[in-house]
């Protein structure tokens, strides 16, 4: 956009113009090369053999997951669904945040109806549930083996204000009674799962609702060896709206910095799977080619991939740097600094 304003602005000579222009144009060049290099280049795949995981998108209105007569039909289409996905032999089965329609603790009933569904089709299943600890309140993620134990619990470390929690409560405690705000604890490890499939152990990690969307968040998860990750989340927030894919947006952003494969199951909203690439490989639709508000199963296949990127090592100092550069150049400039 620089080098495009010195061609045409009048206040620059001939010969300004033209450096600009071919400092831009070998930018470019370098950045399209290196982009051509990093896609074409072969993978750091750690096992040839792919995962196959399904995702379970129920398309539960938010509104209803706390409905006290609802909560057994959830919970019965989530079976459902979770029984339908096995019929496709998936190592791995997926359910959204928040799918467990109460306190993991407190609904006995309900979860042993998904412990004995897990101990029945024999597949480890993911399962987004709220959860009581020592009086605090979680957002978390479950894994449950295939002999119906759980394995590995995550909690939502960074929270969404005035939805799952309210900051600053002496000033903004009043809205607390007014609205239905949730009262969540933050959680404080960035959990890795080591999990055992069929063929290979493997390390990932789940990132909540919109925890995608943080690159030092999920940067941390990979620094800990994750070598795929699991996006869970609840957009019916949204409604009919562009909303839902502008969140996917980020998804793709973490995946490339961190080149990993990217498993997003939505209540309803978008779910698919994103490559270590940002290309999305596999997404849920309907026959209409419909993708927001609908009811499905989403089969697919991933790979474990081990590569630190440049931005797994250092994080944002490149663009810190940039910054520091271009402000320096600013000054000048301004005559600010000689």
């Amino acid at each position: 956009n620089g080098a495009i304003f010195s061609v045409v602005s009048s206040q620059y000579s001939a010969v300004s113009k033209m450096k600009k222009s071919f400092s831009s144009l070998i930018s470019l060049s370098l950045v399209l090369a290196y982009g051509y290099y990093k896609i074409y280049q072969a993978p750091s795949i750690r096992h040839q053999v792919p995962l196959k995981l399904c995702l379970i998108q129920a398309n539960i209105p938010p509104y209803q997951k706390w409905d006290e007569e609802l909560k057994k039909v959830i919970i019965e289409k989530y079976i459902l669904l979770s029984r339908v996905a096995a019929k496709k032999n998936p190592h791995f089965i997926i359910w959204p945040e928040t799918a467990f329609p109460g306190f993991w603790e407190e609904e006995k009933e309900l979860r042993e109806k998904v412990l004995n569904l897990v101990r029945e089709i024999n597949t480890a299943i993911l399962v987004g549930a709220p959860t009581l600890e020592r009086n605090l309140s979680y957002n978390s993620a479950i894994l449950i083996s295939e002999k119906g134990e759980e394995n590995f619990r995550y909690r939502k470390i960074h929270l969404v204000p005035f939805g799952e929690y309210i900051p600053f409560p002496r000033i903004f405690g009043f809205l607390q009674k007014r609205f239905s705000i949730g009262d969540y604890s933050r959680g404080k490890e960035y959990t890795v799962f080591t999990y055992r499939f069929p063929f290979v152990i493997s390390e990932f990690s789940v990132l909540i609702c919109f925890e995608d969307i943080f690159p030092s968040l999920v940067r941390k998860f990979v620094q800990k060896k994750a070598e795929f990750l699991i996006n869970i989340t609840e957009d019916g927030w949204y409604g009919k709206s562009p909303a839902s894919f502008q969140h996917l947006q980020a998804l793709v952003f973490r995946a490339i910095e961190n080149r990993r494969y990217i498993v997003r199951s939505a209540n309803t909203g978008y779910s698919c799977i994103v490559s270590p690439w940002g290309k999305i490989v596999s997404e849920l639709k309907d026959d209409r080619g419909e993708k927001l508000f609908i009811m499905g199963t989403l089969t697919g296949e991933i790979f474990f991939h081990s590569e630190r990127t440049f931005y797994t090592h250092f994080g944002d100092w490149f663009v810190f740097i940039c910054f520091v550069f271009f402000l320096l150049n600013f000054m000048r400039n301004k005559k600010i600094i000689l």
